[in-house]
């Protein structure tokens, strides 16, 4: 259960008292309208969420949540992909680097909607699709990038339409929609310039933007572009004290002395070598007499405790020396890897729109987007897949084989760097025509590409170029004294661990005074690297037409049917020795590709019954073949009794596929496992992989979508509103726990596991399964106060925040969770603090501005760490920060509307820590930021 703490009790109180109290005393409220920093546009212009028009973006049955290009300054959103983090209803997105549970997907950004999985918010630019990117999370879950897609200076407004949207753009707009409406009618020149810092370390960016735009009276061009260079924020460099970074494989490292299995189970029933027996070692005899759980006969590396001594300053990481002579030699890794990782991105965007005639618009737009990411990783991984040191190898003193547990480079050794590379080219083209006075066609085709290319460096098994031989078995271990003039390279001792005086028989590395370091040639044949060169395609055609049909009383009955198709492609190219398993941590993958054709037909009508009260009624059929198809409705009203008075609810069901991933991929990852075999050894990283399985047949992911709200013009000046919402999914689709395997039974076939001792190898799971529900239901609420031309100034106070009521999950292998107010680590969803929500206030006299934000995320549970005695988990503290922006705008120079700004701003001014979490990394990436405070200097330079 979680505690509560005064500081968030005051917090939440205060949020829900502030706004809920005169809802309450009203009844009334605000389901959808302008956000605190926005005012209501008056026009009749298409909304995300219909296809046909409205008069504004607030006239909408369905909540509908608006950002504008004035409210991304005011925020300091300097790239889209920072867009999630101010959202309350996102949760869960994976935006942080976090190599121990998103190995493959660094640098990539992305929304959650709800919490309910990163693939099921639909991303549109301009209505239309855009492609995955084919580096899936670590659960297998595909997802539009942020990161390449637009420049923020093209964009003019997001539109994040928070109900599920099946029935209009297809079965992945579940938790539903973010739209990114774009500049198309832009006139001048604006560049753009931000330098930003953290204030307790050197993690630097600089972002450079820009826009043009021109035309006739019936041709408009724009282009816009930005470049981001980002310095990484190391780990060494930003200690976070709940950081768990300590490895059991180490350099130098320790070993098994290999025992001889007696009995069926060579586990927990066998004896180790004779040799070795009543060597006074604890926990040596009882593991002997077969007691399970009992600690198998470890020994450290009798070096272990030199190479702290004269390595620990080093770069990076330390060496945790053991108990000698029992017990592990241990690497602590933790200052190796990135919070941030290094950045170089490059975003380009322009629009051609034609008018040809009155009744006639060409349109087309093309996109790129380039981001290069580098991330660091510990000198080497750990060796996962066990090795044995032959007891015929010349450096073995034992008499015996041993079993390595330990990696090839450790303290001393500088990190590698990981690369991911990232590049996503979108291209629109289309025809708009009008025939009469409302029979409108649309007609338009996209195409997106995304390529992905990954090098990793990483310890290979077998032989190299430097141990040509056929016979070099068992990996890493050359059977023979020496090949060629090169040395045996060997990974662990350094000499005998039960007679420490001995001689040392070698020196990885020079990492003592004893001996001589192996050959860098022999070093450098054990490294090679990890690659992925992968990508995806999407083509789609659209048709839409639009008429009105009838007079009503409230105006004209307007209808939209049309049709899509789309062609979706994914291929995925590993290295040869991936091809072959033949890495020591990251094991490998297999290649593999696959397409699939959509086709889909949909049918939208609006009844304005009367001035008052609008009905919109909607429905999609979509293929996907092979007998899998779905027809979703949905039933959406507006009702406005009194004109300061309006109340909004909707209905709607989703159909969810697999993804192309999910159907034909393979994926192996590592996660930290714990086996209850050996409980000593705690939890370990290992191989996961997920295999695709086409007979496996999955079902579509199911949903039911409600939605209630109103809104409440109480003054001019002030407004409220309010919406409750539910999703009821059933059928999702998740890949199994490997955890929950070995925790069920450690003797699954799925588990691989070392023949000589038995630790695990490898787990492989399904790669998906229909095997769960999540329901969950919440409150969206919102609040906007204006004060204009006073004589202190113009004055904005605003509000908003999402309240989750529940969020319960049937998890196959955790069973019934209660996933509010929870990290969800232990079962397939996500982070969900209870309550997430923004107060702000704007004030503007003269050419001044300030604007102030407080963001404010709810404590939540731990579920990974959990009291052993209580069953209680840990708790995730609450987090608020305030965010302060001065901003001065000059005259206007070369004939521009507007002046040079200059923008002056803190993120997180009061330096609040990021909330610590027991585990890698030391802090939830899916929901807080650990760079804490920002500060940040902005010039933009307007032209005519």
């Amino acid at each position: 259960m979680q505690t509560t703490d005064p500081a968030r009790f005051i917090i939440r109180v205060a949020f829900i008292f502030v706004f809920t109290f005169p809802l309450a005393l009203t009844a009334q409220g605000q389901a959808t309208g302008p956000t605190q920093d926005q005012e209501p546009v008056i026009e009749e212009i298409f909304v995300t969420g219909t296809y046909l028009k409205r008069k504004s973006q607030f006239d909408s049955p369905s909540p509908l949540e608006v950002i504008d290009a004035e409210s991304m300054l005011r925020q300091n959103i300097s790239q889209i992909s920072q867009i999630p983090w101010i959202v309350p209803a996102n949760t869960g997105s994976q935006n942080n680097p976090d190599g121990f549970t998103q190995a493959f997907t660094s640098g990539t950004t992305n929304f959650n909607l709800r919490g309910l999985g990163v693939n099921n918010t639909l991303v549109l630019v301009n209505g239309n699709r855009t492609v995955n990117t084919p580096a899936a999370t670590n659960r297998g879950l595909s997802f539009v990038d942020l990161s390449t897609l637009l420049p923020a200076s093209a964009v003019q407004r997001v539109e994040i339409l928070k109900d599920g949207a099946s029935s209009i753009y297809g079965s992945d707009a579940v938790a539903g929609v973010v739209n990114f409406i774009t500049r198309d009618d832009y006139r001048g020149v604006e560049v753009d310039i931000q330098f930003q810092t953290t204030t307790e370390d050197s993690q630097e960016d600089l972002t450079i933007g820009g826009i043009w735009g021109t035309g006739t009276d019936n041709i408009d061009f724009v282009i816009a572009g930005s470049y981001l260079s980002r310095d990484a924020l190391h780990t060494e460099d930003r200690v976070i004290p709940t950081r768990q970074d300590t490895s059991l494989a180490g350099q130098p490292g320790s070993y098994l002395v290999i025992f001889q299995p007696t009995g069926p189970d060579p586990v927990t029933i066998g004896t180790w070598s004779a040799a070795y027996d009543n060597a006074g070692i604890p926990g040596v005899a009882d593991f002997a007499e077969g007691i399970p759980g009992a600690l198998p006969p470890v020994l450290a590396d009798p070096d272990c405790q030199n190479v702290a001594t004269n390595l620990n300053n080093a770069q990076g990481g330390a060496v945790v020396p053991a108990t000698f002579p029992a017990g592990f030699c241990q690497f602590d890794f933790g200052g190796y890897f990135d919070l941030v990782p290094d950045e170089e991105r490059l975003l380009a965007w322009t629009k051609l729109t034609w008018a040809i005639n009155d009744e006639t618009d060409l349109y087309g737009e093309v996109s790129y987007g380039d981001n290069s990411v580098e991330r660091r990783n510990s000198p080497s991984f750990p060796v996962a897949q066990t090795q044995i040191v032959p007891a015929a190898h010349p450096n073995n003193p034992y008499g015996t084989d041993v079993l390595n547990l330990g990696r090839a480079l450790g303290v001393g050794q500088p990190p590698v760097i990981a690369d991911y590379d990232y590049r996503t080219v979108r291209a629109v083209a289309g025809l708009e025509r009008a025939f009469g006075e409302s029979l409108n066609l649309d007609v338009h085709a996209g195409w997106s590409r995304n390529d992905y290319d990954v090098v990793i460096p990483e310890t290979i098994g077998g032989c190299g170029t430097a141990f040509p031989t056929p016979t070099c078995t068992p990996l890493l271990i050359p059977p023979t004294p020496t090949i060629g003039a090169e040395e045996p390279y060997s990974l662990l001792m350094l000499g005998d661990p039960l007679n420490p005086a001995g001689p040392r028989f070698f020196n990885p590395f020079g990492s003592s005074n004893f001996g001589s370091p192996n050959d860098p040639a022999v070093i450098a044949d054990l490294i090679s690297n990890y690659t992925i060169d992968a990508w995806t395609e999407l083509t789609t055609v659209d048709v839409v037409l639009t008429s009105d049909v009838w007079d009503m009383g409230g105006g004209p009955a307007g209808l939209a049917v049309g049709g899509q198709w789309r062609d979706e492609e994914a291929k995925y190219d590993y290295d040869d020795t991936s091809n072959i398993d033949n890495y020591l941590f990251l094991v490998g993958n297999q290649d593999w590709q696959a397409s699939r054709d959509v086709i889909a037909a949909f049918a939208e009508l609006g009844l304005p019954f009367a001035e008052s009260f609008d009905l919109m009624l909607a429905v999609r059929w979509e293929d996907y073949g092979s007998g899998l198809d779905s027809t979703d409705p949905k039933i959406a009203a507006l009702w406005r009794p009194i004109d300061v008075l309006t109340f909004r609810g909707s209905f709607s069901t989703s159909f969810s596929v697999p993804s192309l991933f999910q159907e034909n991929g393979s994926q192996t990852i590592v996660e930290n496992i714990f086996d209850p075999l050996f409980p000593a050894f705690g939890q370990q990283f290992k191989a996961v992989r997920s295999l695709s399985d086409p007979a496996a047949q999955l079902t579509p992911q199911e949903a039911d979508i409600y939605n209630l709200g109103l809104s409440w013009a109480a003054t001019d000046n002030l407004e409220f509103g309010l919406d409750y919402w539910r999703f009821d999914v059933t059928d999702v689709i998740i890949q199994e726990s490997a955890q929950g395997i070995v925790s069920a039974n450690p003797g699954d076939p799925r588990i691989q596991r070392d023949t000589n001792v038995g630790l695990i190898l490898r787990v492989d799971v399904a790669n998906y399964t229909n095997a769960s529900s999540l329901d969950t239901d919440g409150i969206d609420f919102t609040g906007a106060w204006n004060l204009d031309d006073t004589k202190s100034g113009s004055w904005r106070f605003g509000l908003a925040g999402t309240y989750t009521l529940s969020y319960d999950i049937v998890d196959p292998q955790a069973g019934m969770v209660d996933g509010a107010g929870n990290r969800n680590f232990t079962n397939f969803a996500t982070s969900v603090p209870e309550l997430r929500g923004n107060l702000n206030a704007t004030w503007s006299l003269g050419r001044s501005s300030v604007n102030a934000y407080l963001r404010y995320i709810d404590s939540y549970d731990d579920d990974q760490n959990v009291d052993m005695a209580t069953g209680i988990p840990n708790s995730i503290d609450s987090f608020a920060s305030f965010d302060l922006q001065y901003n001065f705008e000059f005259n206007p120079i070369l004939g521009a509307e507007t002046g040079p700004r200059i923008t002056l701003g803190a993120i997180n001014l009061f330096d609040e820590d990021v909330p610590g979490v027991v585990t890698s990394g030391g802090f939830d990436s899916k929901v807080h930021d650990p760079r804490q405070r920002l500060v940040y200097l902005r010039v933009a330079l307007p032209f005519q």
